[in-house]
C-alpha cells in the first residue's frame, strides 16, 4: 500500500504529449485494425506486419487494459516465451501465439515499435481478439453412440 501512496503520476501534459505522439506515428504509419476470433482451449496466433523501415527497431505486443496498454513480450526481450505467450519474429513480421487460449485473453492487442531511445512507442496494427467456447459442440462417444452435446450438460461429464 506504501508504494500506491509514493507513486507520482505523470503531469497531465507529459501524458498528453505521450498520447499524442502515439496517436500521430500511429497514423502516420497507416496503422490498421483488424477483427481474429479464436477459440478457448485452442492454440491462435496474432499475426503482426511491419514496413521494412522498421526492422532494426524493438518490436512489441502488449494488450489494452483500460488507459494502458500491458506489455506481453517484445522482439528484445531475453525470453521469446512466458506462460502461455511465444514470440517469433522474421524481417518482415512477429507473431504472437497463445496456447491454450482462455476467455481472459479476448480484448485489443497492439503490434508496434518502440523508438531506438525508447522515448516512444508507436502501434503499427490493432488486433480485437475475440474467444469463442467451440466452433461447434464438442463430441461425446460412448460404445455405439455419438452424441452431441452442450459442454456443461451432465451427459457429457463423464466423457
Amino acid at each position: 500500500m506504501e508504494e500506491l501512496r509514493s507513486w507520482n503520476p505523470p503531469h497531465p501534459l507529459e501524458l498528453f504529449t505521450y498520447l499524442l505522439r502515439f496517436v500521430l506515428f500511429t497514423e502516420k504509419t497507416h496503422c490498421k485494425t483488424l477483427n481474429q476470433t479464436a477459440y478457448r482451449t485452442a492454440k491462435t496466433t496474432i499475426k503482426c506486419d511491419y514496413p521494412h523501415m522498421y526492422l532494426s527497431k524493438t518490436k512489441f505486443i502488449c494488450k489494452e487494459n483500460n488507459f494502458t496498454c500491458k506489455s506481453i513480450l517484445t522482439t528484445k526481450s531475453s525470453k521469446n516465451s512466458t506462460g502461455r505467450f511465444t514470440l517469433t519474429h522474421t524481417s518482415s513480421d512477429f507473431n504472437l501465439s497463445i496456447s491454450p487460449v482462455s476467455l481472459n485473453d479476448a480484448g485489443v492487442y497492439w503490434c508496434g515499435v518502440i523508438e531506438s531511445n525508447g522515448s516512444y512507442q508507436a502501434g503499427i496494427s490493432k488486433i480485437q481478439l475475440e474467444i469463442h467456447l467451440f466452433p461447434f459442440p464438442p463430441r461425446c462417444v460412448f460404445p455405439f453412440f455419438l452424441l452431441w452435446c452442450e459442454e456443461a450438460s451432465p451427459v457429457c461429464a463423464s466423457c
